[in-house]
């Protein structure tokens, strides 16, 4: 499994209600895309929860490279690149992946946590 995602930090004005009509519009069409297993559209709004930027960050999580790679080279990546600039994307590898209670219900919230791995401590026991 492999984890990716990007950042766009929208213009002063456009407007979070934008993309939501977007991901609406256009979100389906990964629906079939091969390797990939979730999708997620992140939204921060300025304002809100004491974030001082709209951004819109989409999260994927690939059950191929080759999916992945497929998406960011042949041409779906391009369309918000176009829109929005040509973000870093980040990708990580993951070690697992469980649904829980709520899986099939709506995502209200996302967190992203970050903890360093403690210098001399096999990565094992970490994970």
């Amino acid at each position: 499994m492999h984890a990716m995602q990007y950042v766009f930090t929208l213009p002063a004005g456009y407007g979070t209600g934008r993309v939501r009509e977007r991901v609406a519009r256009t979100g389906h069409l990964l629906d079939d895309w091969p390797g990939l297993g979730l999708k997620a559209y992140l939204l921060r709004e300025r304002g809100v929860h004491g974030s001082p930027v709209d951004q819109y960050a989409p999260f994927y999580l690939w059950d191929t490279v080759e999916g992945m790679n497929s998406f960011l080279w042949e041409g779906a990546f391009q369309r918000p690149t176009d829109d929005f600039g040509r973000p870093s994307v980040r990708q990580w590898t993951g070690l697992a992946y469980e649904e829980g209670d709520a899986a099939r219900s709506p995502a209200r919230w996302a967190v992203r946590r970050r903890r360093p791995v403690p210098e001399g401590v096999p990565l094992a026991e970490t994970a």
